[in-house]
């Protein structure tokens, strides 16, 4: 059975930063070198797969450079689910200064 995982936290743009898009980048970016493929940046969103793994990672809005940060994965496995949203989160927290 799939089981549907994820994680939400404040995120706030730092000033090194132009726009939401230069940290949609880097996450694209970033991913396969945490073994996803398929990685694809929209304009809203970036979406990865890896083996029976899919990935959500977006920003909602919130007011001037602040935002929600939220990072969905599917996957057939729970404990994987939480591996990976794990490795996500702190790949993201690693932008900090962007």
């Amino acid at each position: 059975m799939t089981t549907l995982s994820f994680r939400t936290a404040p995120f706030t743009l730092s000033a090194a930063s132009e726009d939401i898009g230069e940290i949609y980048q880097q996450v694209a970016a970033g991913l396969p070198h945490l073994g996803f493929t398929n990685v694809r940046n929209e304009p809203d969103h970036v979406f990865a797969e890896s083996d029976a793994t899919l990935l959500d990672v977006f920003f909602l809005f919130n007011g001037v450079r602040s935002f929600w940060q939220v990072i969905a994965c599917a996957g057939e496995v729970g404990a994987t689910n939480d591996q990976v949203l794990d490795q996500v989160q702190a790949m993201i927290a690693g932008f900090s200064n962007l």
